[in-house]
């Protein structure tokens, strides 16, 4: 894990923070790796490193709130690395990320799932994102993370120490958490939040949301009227 700070350069906003946390990539894992956006003003991008001394087949399936899935396939040669976008055909080899700044048009916000899948063996590539937001008339950058479904060992995901309200030491303004779903399944799945707070030295937790999200899409659903503690 680490933190990387971009400076102005050629219409990227700046500074920005990027937070990685790459999928340890395993011979016990499975083809693939998935990810979701925050709600983002355009498809993200994603650079994609070859980790076999072979050229494989890369599927990406791009899902979102509207509209079908968007399928492409992209060969990936031996150690090799590509910038590709995840919902639309452009991909380039061997570019950086400013070759893809005039194509951003962004018209909706949405929120992206991406999975990501190699016809290789397991453990054959990572991937890395990028979320892009428009910014007066730069570009802004939020990080997508992807993970390995089979290496995850259980269905519950647990955000901790998420500002939330009013946080004196984090400044005046009052914190809104937002959760980005994507369900990669044939099926509609129910999801359950749960909200987990300390006063005064006193845990609760209690549901706050039930929400089902249908098949092969994305969901953004902000998380209103919650007070943190201090």
């Amino acid at each position: 894990y680490y933190r990387r700070a971009l400076n102005d350069s050629d219409g990227i906003a700046g500074p920005q923070f990027i937070d990685q946390e790459l999928a340890m990539p395993s011979l016990l894992g499975s083809h693939k790796l998935q990810a979701v956006t925050d709600e983002s003003d355009g498809p993200p991008l994603v650079a994609i490193t070859s980790l076999s001394e072979n050229s494989q087949r890369i599927r990406i399936h791009c899902l979102s709130e509207i509209g079908s899935p968007f399928i492409k396939n992209i060969e990936l040669l031996p150690n090799e690395t590509l910038l590709t976008s995840g919902c639309s055909e452009r991909t380039v080899h061997g570019s950086d990320i400013q070759d893809f700044n005039h194509n951003f048009n962004p018209k909706s916000k949405r929120t992206y799932g991406i999975t990501v899948s190699s016809d290789a063996m397991p453990g054959s590539f990572a991937a890395f994102g990028l979320a892009p937001h428009s910014d007066r008339d730069a570009i802004r950058f939020s990080s997508v993370n992807f993970f390995d479904p089979k290496m995850i060992m259980s269905t519950t995901s647990v955000f901790t120490g998420v500002p939330v309200g009013q946080t004196p030491w984090l400044g005046s303004a009052r914190y809104l958490p937002v959760l980005s779903l994507a369900n990669f399944s044939e099926k509609a799945v129910h999801v359950v939040v749960h909200y987990s707070v300390t006063e005064e030295d006193n845990p609760a937790s209690h549901d706050i949301r039930k929400i089902t999200v249908a098949a092969r899409s994305t969901l953004t659903l902000p998380l209103e009227g919650l007070e943190g503690n201090r």
